[in-house]
């Protein structure tokens, strides 16, 4: 009796390290891969050449900190710039409308592009430009994969000023909330153009928005940048730091859209006509308005007015 009950044990054992062994096998056959690393930017050696030099305008060293400086840079029918200046560690959100001069500014920054006006860059500098338009050489993938991949080779080694075109368009939505997350502590300055909504709503830098040339609503706006303070506004209200370089205005025509306004003067000058009544800003003057009441302003004087600027609805 003992034996043959040792003998059923034996069995019994026997079949469950089969078992065992089978589902194992299985397991290894279907494994799940490892998940891709997210994309991240790293502060490595730049892998990207040093841009040439412009030819057009001054190409001394610069006289401040900022990598490239742009004044009164314009490609006739395309663009105009009064005032730009991208510091290290910059991050600028470059919207507008279709034909607004977006890719063209990504194109100036990166010395692709000759123009009018004085520019001026960094000695040096290292530049890596995604467009949208990047050509592959790798036929046999997706325009998703291989636009992926380009894009991770530059955020493994990021050059001094990088900058990039619609990189939402061809990432799906995993890489693309990736993107947003790395752009926000990574090194080096990043310039960025999109349409991207939640993009847009999540942008925690500097903001330039460019109108079409020749638009009513765009005439004179160049110069102008803003930054948004919450992104995320929880109900109606938006608040803002306008900055408006010397002699850039919102336009020589009054403009009106729905909402409220107040405008808190914090360093600077501001002409300020509301509703045909002309209002010089010094700072620590404020003005608040109904939105629908015509509206417009000029910095006339010699250094850049930064005012905090608050509205509602939001519109951005």
């Amino acid at each position: 009796m003992g034996y043959g009950h040792r003998a059923g044990r034996v069995q019994q054992v026997c079949r469950r390290v089969r078992n065992a062994t089978r589902r194992l096998g299985e397991l290894e056959r279907t494994q799940v891969g490892e998940p891709p690393r997210p994309l991240r930017l790293h502060a490595t050696a730049p892998a990207v050449e040093p841009a040439q030099e412009p030819t057009e305008g001054p190409a001394c060293a610069l006289v401040d900190s900022s990598l490239v400086a742009l004044r009164d840079a314009r490609t006739p029918g395309r663009l105009s710039i009064a005032h730009l200046d991208t510091p290290p560690g910059d991050r600028l959100l470059d919207t507008g409308d279709n034909g607004s001069g977006k890719s063209t500014l990504l194109s100036l920054l990166a010395g692709l592009l000759r123009a009018e006006g004085e520019i001026r860059r960094r000695p040096g500098l290292s530049v890596g430009l995604l467009t949208q338009d990047t050509v592959f050489e790798h036929p046999d993938r997706t325009v998703r994969d291989a636009y992926t991949h380009a894009l991770a080779l530059l955020m493994a080694r990021p050059p001094q000023l990088l900058l990039l075109d619609e990189p939402t368009n061809h990432l799906s939505p995993r890489p693309c909330d990736e993107l947003e997350d790395a752009l926000g502590a990574g090194p080096g300055a990043i310039v960025l153009a999109s349409h991207d909504r939640w993009l847009c709503a999540c942008w925690q830098g500097r903001r330039l928005r460019l109108h079409a040339p020749g638009s009513p609503a765009g005439a004179g706006v160049e110069g102008i940048t803003y930054t948004l303070l919450n992104p995320n506004p929880v109900g109606r209200l938006e608040m803002m730091i306008l900055e408006v370089t010397p002699g850039a205005s919102s336009g020589d025509q009054p403009h009106t859209h729905s909402g409220e306004e107040v405008e808190l003067l914090l360093s600077g000058e501001l002409d300020y006509w509301v509703d045909g009544v002309h209002y010089h800003l010094r700072p620590g003057d404020s003005v608040s308005f109904e939105s629908s009441t015509p509206h417009r302003y000029r910095n006339p004087g010699t250094v850049p007015a930064v005012c905090a600027w608050s509205e509602t609805p939001p519109g951005f």
